[in-house]
């Protein structure tokens, strides 16, 4: 089991680290395979690669497995979880598993000739609806698990289709140089959407639940932690870094980058670092998060892995003075002209969490997070910016436990 540990620090608060038993960095799992899609399916991690079709772990990336004879494709370009079916978009149209990659149908049921030869870029899945897109024959809907499609593009026009995030009731389509679509009502009908921010045209989205991330073909980034409500101007990385794709663990959010490897946002994406400690190959194509890792899909370097606690959670992994048999939680703040502030927080057991911030007269100021987490270290960011300068409470409430920091907002 994994042990919290806690220290005080002056002005700051609880710290703590959590025992680990991986080396600090990035592991390589698989072949030098080209991996294109990676998707989560209960406790088995699917790979969608260029030339070795699906493959499979159960054990969290230890061991993998080539899909069943039954997908014949061995191209697979997008990947996708409806339920209990996995959902493989290949050079031949789309593949359905429903027994965790041990078989598998083809399901190009109300899809074109043309879709069903090499056609296929995005999926995306939310409970039974599933959208793809493709790259010149429009965009598609299916509401029983991808067993059957429908064309579903009124609005967007003849455009190709780059990628396609389900966020709350919204969807999102980026075009091939033609900006983005939305829709609010499952596909009925398409608008474009733009930012205030730029009128250039979008190149990219991606995203994780309400976190997305958008790039203009000129290489503009801009970030939204509400479903596309309200954007943010940010760079992740050097100048010119394309985001492939976003993962989101609490308060952590990862992008993956062509050539630039991952990057690490702690405060709701105001500011990046880099964690690539024995990323060999930085050309990251997709991430995903299963069994507290964060892995990594790469252009010829296979599958990646590297446990969370090590990039969220961890202050000094050193010190180890005093254990603490309960939940614990720490505060980080960032104080400069957005402050930021970081609550991090060790679980002895899963459990539902919510973190709140109050001022000295009790009223709630802002809502950190409301959801359940699982065992370990695992920490939540908030951008305080419009908060006045001053002294806050911070409030985690954790199963039975429940624990209450202050926090100062300084300028």
């Amino acid at each position: 089991m994994k042990k919290c540990f806690g220290i005080t620090v002056l002005g700051i608060g609880l710290f703590f680290v959590c025992s680990r038993t991986a080396s600090a960095q990035w592991v390589q799992m698989t072949d030098t395979w080209d991996v294109y899609a990676l998707v989560v399916s209960g406790s088995a991690i699917f790979a969608g690669t260029a030339g070795n079709g699906v493959e499979h772990s159960t054990d969290n990336g230890a061991s993998w497995t080539s899909a069943d004879s039954s997908l014949t494709d061995g191209d697979v370009y997008a990947m996708a979880v409806s339920g209990s079916a996995v959902i493989a978009g290949t050079w031949r149209g789309v593949y359905l598993s429903t027994n965790g990659g041990g078989g598998w149908t083809q399901s190009n049921s109300g899809l074109g000739n043309n879709v069903i030869h090499g056609d296929i870029n995005a999926l995306a899945a939310s409970g039974d609806k599933v959208f793809l897109g493709t790259g010149s024959n429009g965009l598609f809907l299916s509401t029983n698990g991808a067993a059957s499609w429908t064309l579903a593009d009124s609005g967007i026009g003849n455009n190709g289709i780059s990628s396609l995030i389900m966020s709350g009731g919204n969807v999102f389509a980026a075009t091939d140089g033609n900006g983005v679509f939305l829709s609010a009502n499952n596909g009925a009908t398409w608008s474009a959407f733009n930012i205030s921010q730029t009128s250039a045209k979008i190149a990219l989205i991606t995203g994780s639940d309400s976190t997305l991330y958008i790039e203009t073909e000129e290489g503009r980034g801009f970030f939204s932690t509400n479903g596309g409500t309200s954007w943010t101007a940010v760079t992740i990385g050097p100048s010119g870094t394309k985001v492939t794709s976003l993962a989101v663990s609490g308060g952590a959010i990862f992008a993956g980058t062509l050539i630039e490897g991952v990057f690490l946002s702690t405060n709701s994406g105001v500011t990046w670092t880099t964690v690539d400690s024995g990323l060999t190959n930085t050309d990251v194509r997709t991430l995903a998060l299963s069994g507290g890792a964060l892995f990594a899909g790469t252009m010829s370097g296979g599958v990646w892995r590297r446990p969370l606690s090590e990039m969220t959670g961890i202050r000094n992994p050193d010190l180890r003075l005093g254990m603490l048999n309960r939940t614990s939680m720490g505060i980080n703040v960032q104080n400069h002209a957005v402050p930021a502030v970081t609550v991090e927080f060790c679980l002895q057991r899963p459990d539902n969490v919510t973190v709140r911030m109050y001022d000295l007269f009790g009223r709630e100021v802002a809502s950190l997070v409301n959801k359940y987490f699982g065992f370990g270290a695992h920490n939540v960011s908030l951008s305080v910016g419009t908060l006045a300068n001053g002294r806050y409470m911070v409030k985690m409430l954790a199963g039975s436990n429940t624990l209450v920091k202050g926090v100062q907002i300084v300028r």
